[in-house]
């Protein structure tokens, strides 16, 4: 069986070659752009691909990936195909997740517009919120954030702007932070990669806690978690 690493480049290729602006995101596309992600202390498995595409491309990345050997689950890319779709890479019996124009889970971040960029993954700073906005984080995806805090170097700018109108948001990327530093402890990684990220969640912290916030996120601040503020995302069975 192939690699997913080596499917993972190899579609991605296609889909440049083709001049898609299709991304892959997800671990694989932190693996693809960390080499940290693949030291003895942060290295993990692989289960499946994940993608975005803008959705006046999707006519061309399905034809794509049926060229290539994948076959859609027709039922939900007929019902959920406007945000989401599914594609099987059937010999290997491996599932491809393709979100369309914005990636919505437990918090949204609207990414149509920032996928005109050259290079295969998503930016940085994207790729690092789609980890951070997740509720319920398992050890892949602190070993994930732990790898792109040691190899990437962020636009915190962005990040503490999008932040700002989200109180919900920033209050779960904030949570995960501390989450990330204390697991930190626990990692068998150098002490200097330990301090690099260290520093970087203390330069993010400073960032999104110093930033300028909107009415909306101190509307939304006063009722505090009265009630949910975030979602909880579709769990799919392939």
């Amino acid at each position: 069986m192939p690699s997913l690493t080596s499917e993972a480049q190899r579609m991605a290729k296609k889909f440049a070659d083709e001049g898609l602006r299709v991304k892959l995101l997800g671990g694989l596309a932190i693996w693809m752009t960390c080499p940290s992600a693949q030291l003895p202390g942060l290295a993990r498995s692989y289960g499946d691909l994940d993608f975005i595409a803008s959705k006046k491309e999707v006519r061309t990345l399905n034809n794509i990936f049926i060229s290539n050997g994948y076959v859609e689950d027709k039922l939900f890319n007929a019902i959920h195909g406007a945000t989401r779709l599914i594609y099987i890479d059937q010999s290997n019996a491996r599932p491809v997740d393709v979100l369309v124009d914005n990636f919505k889970m437990c918090h949204e971040i609207e990414l149509k517009h920032r996928l005109s960029h050259d290079g295969p993954t998503i930016h940085g700073e994207d790729l690092l919120l789609t980890k951070l906005q997740i509720v319920s984080m398992t050890e892949k995806d602190l070993l994930d954030l732990i790898a792109m805090l040691i190899d990437q170097e962020f636009d915190g700018g962005y990040i503490s702007n999008l932040l700002s109108n989200d109180w919900g948001f920033e209050k779960t990327v904030l949570q995960n932070l501390v989450r990330v530093s204390e697991f930190l402890e626990s990692v068998g990684i150098d002490a200097d990669l330990k301090l690099v990220s260290k520093k970087k969640i203390r330069d993010l912290n400073l960032e999104i806690e110093g930033s300028k916030k909107t009415l909306s996120y101190k509307l939304r601040a006063k009722i505090g978690d009265k009630m949910p503020w975030f979602e909880e995302p579709e769990e799919l069975s392939h």
